[in-house]
Formats: C-alpha cells, structure tokens, sequence
C-alpha cells in the first residue's frame, strides 16, 4: 500500500509539472518586459484608432521590425555604411574638402542608397511604433536626427542646391551614424546603459577633479606666469637671437605663453596630467631658471637656489598623485560602480528608463523581484501543502475496513 501511495504522489507531481504548476516559471528578462508592454501598448493604441484601416496592420510591422534577424540587418546596415565612410576618407579624402570631384558620382550613388534604406529603415519603425512607443525611446529620437541629415543631402542631389554655410556642418554628423549599433545589439545598449546610469557620480567626480586643477592654477599663474619675463624683454629690445629656455617653440615668452593666465595654466596643468611631454615642456624649463648659473635668465627679484627647486617639484609631483593617481581612480570606480549595480529600473533603454511605468506602478525593482519570488514560493507551499493532504487522505483510506483485502 505504501508503494501504491508512494506512486500516487509521484503521477501527482508528474502531472503538476506537466501543466507548469509545480514548477515556477522562469521570469523573462527586462528587455522582454519591455518589449511586451510597448507591444501592448501598441495593440491597444491599434485598436482604438479612429482610421483602423490605416493602422491594422501595425502590430505586425512591429513584430517584423523587432525580429532578431531583421535587427541583425539593421546593424550590418549602419556597420557597411561606416566602413564605405572610412574608405572614402582612406582613398579618396579630399573629396570633402577640396575642389576634387573625379569620383563624386560614386561616393553620392553610395551616400544615397544608404539614404534611400536608413529612410525606409526608419519609416518602418515610426509606422510599428508609433507614437509613444516610438517618442520614448531616446534611440528612436536620435534615429530620427541622423536620417534627417541624409533626407537633406537627398534632396540637396534632387533639387540640385547646396548648403549654406551655416548647415555644411551637419553633415559631420553622418559620421555618428555608427552609433546607432548601440540601439540594435543588446551587449553594446547594455554598456551604454550602464555608463549612463554612472553619468551623476561621473559628473562629482570630475567636478573634483576641475576644483582641484583649477586650485594648481591660481597657484600656477602667480607662482610661474611671471619666469624669464626681463630675459625675454632684454632679447626683444636688443634684437638678439630668443634664448631657448626662455622663448618657446612659438617664439613666446615661456612663462607667460604656458602659465599666463588662469586658462593658459589650466590647459598647461591638463597637458601634464595626460602626461604628454609633460617634464620637458612643462617642469624642466621651471627647474632650469631656479638651477641655472647664469644670472641674465632670471627675473632680478628671483634668486638661484635649492629651495626654490624644491618647492617646483612638491607642487607638480603633488598635482600628479593627486589628480592623477587618486582623483582620475575615483572616476574609474564610479564607472565600475555603476557597471555592477543592478538595474533599478529593468527598462531596455535610456528613453524608458528615465519615462514612468506605463502601468503606473512606481515601486522599485528589487521590490518587484522579492514580490514574484515570494508569489512563487507561496504557490510551492500551497502544492507541497495540497500533496501532504493527498497523502493524509490515501492512509486514513488505507486503514478502512476491507481494504486489506483489497490490497
């Protein structure tokens, strides 16, 4: 009798997994969350349309734009386009800039079959989504600026007139094109996402970072603004051949054309932090007019000695680990930070992630996920508890009269 109570639970389990009610279903990701509420969203808005006609067939569009394939096309689409930018720049570039036109029809039959396909492309994905679906996703809106520059190069060919000066540089903004990959491939959205969602702490830390430069400055401007000024006013008004240490390679006085000004240093102190010739341009001329022996390069107030050269390399050997070892770290870790936190929102996107629910609920996220595994939990409860009685039932039957019999 046990076995057979035993086989019992067993078929009552098996069935209960069959229909999915045992075992909790998976939970779909974010990007499919999302996906399903515009999809909705859209249905209804189709539904309810005054010109069904006109829209009836829009959740279809949607669904075929937002296949895996069609998205894969999509991408390969934006990549060739800047890789046929890239060509035209390797072997033909002064077609952009200059009065050379020899290959002009191949390059503008090129430019305008990816005009033609980014226009059909983007009206596919207005008439699928549109309007809020569509109007909320900051991909959408920034696809919408890119292909506006092609529609104008479009109708610049059909209309034969060219650009005013004021508008050539739009089509800088062709090159941008390839960010639109960001939008179609999952990996590389999630990257942006995850940089977007660092951008605040990004901002605070670069914000310290400019306070402190910006500190070095004033200290900069007073302390140096002022090296080898009688040196390069004597050369000036004597004609003589600019000394090298105190002209630059710009036949500027050193110290006012590197430390002049507030700017002038700013710039001069961010060219030491990226570290680009930073000691021969920046500290080495400052270090030689405090070492050097010959009295007609320095100032007449300034003297030569040990504790002045001292002081030069406390201040830029300080600017460096400050700046370059601890605050530019801190701006690293804010990135990781944000890259490792978990989505607080679950959104697909940036455009979503900073709209409202569209079902209006505003509890956070983890709250959500606690809230769907809580559910699942109780139901496994409710079916342990629903077997437990199952197996109540077959030994209270079992020990009726007759049944030893039966058995």
């Amino acid at each position: 009798m046990a076995s057979m109570g035993v086989g019992h639970v067993a078929a009552v389990h098996a069935a209960q997994d069959d229909d999915g009610d045992a075992v909790p279903n998976r939970q779909p990701s974010a990007s499919t969350l999302a996906h399903a509420r515009r999809r909705k969203v859209i249905a209804d808005a189709a539904n309810n349309a005054k010109m069904k006609s006109m829209w009836k067939h829009q959740v279809a569009v949607y669904d075929f734009y937002q296949r895996h394939d069609v998205q894969i096309s999509v991408a390969f689409l934006i990549f060739a386009n800047f890789i046929c930018q890239v060509v035209q720049r390797q072997v033909d570039p002064a077609y952009t800039h200059s009065d050379d036109q020899s290959n002009k029809t191949l390059w503008q039959a090129i430019d305008t079959i990816f005009n033609v396909l980014f226009l059909i492309e983007l009206l596919v994905n207005v008439y699928g989504s549109w309007m809020w679906p569509f109007l909320s996703q900051g991909w959408n809106l920034f696809d919408c600026f890119v292909v506006s520059v092609g529609i104008i190069d479009l109708l610049s060919l059909m209309f034969r007139f060219t650009y005013p000066p004021q508008l050539k540089t739009l089509r800088l903004f062709r090159a941008f094109r390839v960010f639109r990959l960001f939008g179609r491939i999952e990996s590389l959205k999630k990257i942006l996402d995850t940089v977007w969602k660092a951008i605040p702490g990004v901002i605070n830390a670069f914000i310290l970072l400019l306070i402190v430069m910006s500190i070095y400055s004033v200290l900069a401007v007073d302390a140096f603004g002022g090296l080898y000024q009688d040196a390069c006013a004597s050369s000036e008004a004597s004609g003589h051949a600019p000394s090298i240490p105190a002209f630059s390679a710009r036949d500027e006085c050193y110290g006012s054309e590197y430390y002049g000004n507030f700017t002038a240093a700013l710039y001069t102190l961010f060219q030491i932090l990226t570290g680009e010739s930073w000691s021969e341009a920046g500290v080495r001329p400052i270090l030689h007019y405090f070492q050097t022996k010959n009295t007609g390069i320095r100032n007449a107030k300034d003297n030569r000695g040990d504790l002045s050269t001292f002081g030069v390399s406390v201040f830029f050997v300080s600017f460096i680990l400050i700046n370059s070892f601890v605050i530019l770290n801190v701006v690293v870790a804010v990135l990781l930070d944000g890259m490792t936190s978990p989505d607080p929102v679950g959104a697909d996107d940036v455009g979503e992630a900073a709209s409202p629910k569209e079902d209006g609920d505003s509890k956070p996220q983890y709250a959500k996920d606690l809230e769907i595994s809580m559910q699942g939990l109780n139901k496994e409860v409710a079916d342990l508890k629903s077997m437990i009685d199952a197996l109540l039932q077959m030994q209270q039957a079992a020990k009726l009269p007759g049944t030893a019999a039966v058995d």
